[in-house]
């Protein structure tokens, strides 16, 4: 609100500098009025609206200034206990350098509202001040992360303490050194996958071949006498770590690819080791076709068959004519 009426010059109508002439003859009277109205209704429009009408028959603007400040400049002890515990219990945390300043830099100046420093012109104030910096430099040096620890090494060794804003700056240095140094080159990241190849090579050799990547363990010429699996037909390999038998670990590229044939291949291998089920019609029949009676047996082959025998239709071979009249 200060602000606001000093800009438009209009502050002296509130901390009574411009007081309102004394005659209605003064060309100034009319002049100060209407100021004075207009103050009072941007203060109306300003606080809530239950207050509105508490100030609605003020006659100037500095005793409905002088009224709310009766009212509500009282010392807020609930609200500088908060300030100050959030001060003292701010971190970092996962914040960059600026947020975590500027979070901290607003506790402080809602602090020095509720708490102003005494107004002094004997210059005892000049301690005042510089304990109240040294303070504030130590509050934000113990909430920086670990990682900036020898900036706040170098900084509580000079005397005096540099200023705030020095110890900011070389922070935020240190901030962007860190940053460049976290961003992975492709240089960094073809050593580190070497790396991790190398590991998985160590982890995995067979001293038989001479060959990284292959345990002896697994070996099959080494070990010629591991089980095999039937289902599988692999050496060293057991049906409870079968995943084509008892599914895909989670995670797996064929998880749900093989979790319905590994049930259809269990199946398929129930059929086969006990057979399908016949009932005692259908194996008399199956034993009758194995079996032919002796009336079969009597039965005139094809070679046998005689010509004569066979019904004929139209001309033979043996017939002359064969112009197609009978066609």
């Amino acid at each position: 609100m200060h602000r606001t009426l000093n800009i438009k010059n209009k502050l002296g109508f509130i901390d009574g500098t411009i007081t309102k002439p004394p005659n209605t003859s003064d060309p100034l009277y009319a002049p100060w009025e209407c100021c004075n109205d207009m103050i009072i209704a941007w203060i109306q429009h300003s606080v809530s609206s239950d207050l509105r009408s508490s100030i609605a028959h003020a006659d100037t603007a500095e005793s409905v200034l002088n009224d709310l400040k009766e009212r509500f400049s009282i010392q807020n002890a609930p609200r500088i206990f908060q300030l100050a515990k959030s001060i003292f219990s701010s971190t970092q945390d996962s914040d960059s350098i600026s947020q975590y300043h500027n979070k901290l830099k607003t506790l402080w100046d809602e602090l020095e509202i509720c708490e102003p420093m005494p107004t002094c012109t004997c210059g005892a104030v000049k301690t005042l001040l510089d304990y109240t910096h040294t303070h504030k430099l130590m509050q934000f040096l113990i909430g920086l992360d670990d990682s900036y620890d020898s900036v706040r090494a170098q900084s509580l060794l000079q005397d005096p303490l540099p200023p705030l804003n020095r110890v900011l700056s070389l922070v935020q240095q240190e901030e962007r050194r860190q940053q460049l140094h976290s961003i992975p080159t492709p240089l960094a990241m073809a050593t580190k996958t070497s790396e991790i190849l190398n590991q998985r090579h160590e982890r995995l050799f067979c001293s038989h071949y001479n060959i990284p990547g292959h345990s002896l363990e697994h070996c099959f010429k080494a070990n010629p006498n591991l089980p095999i699996y039937s289902h599988c037909h692999i050496p060293g390999h057991m049906r409870e770590k079968c995943y084509k038998l008892n599914g895909f670990p989670p995670g797996h590229k064929n998880s749900s690819k093989y979790k319905s044939n590994a049930n259809q291949s269990s199946l398929v291998q129930e059929e086969i080791n006990h057979g399908p089920s016949l009932t005692p019609e259908q194996y008399s029949q199956l034993i009758a076709l194995l079996n032919p009676t002796s009336s079969n047996a009597n039965t005139p082959t094809a070679n046998n068959v005689n010509a004569n025998s066979l019904p004929m239709f139209g001309l033979s071979i043996l017939d002359d004519d064969w112009s197609g009249d009978g066609l």
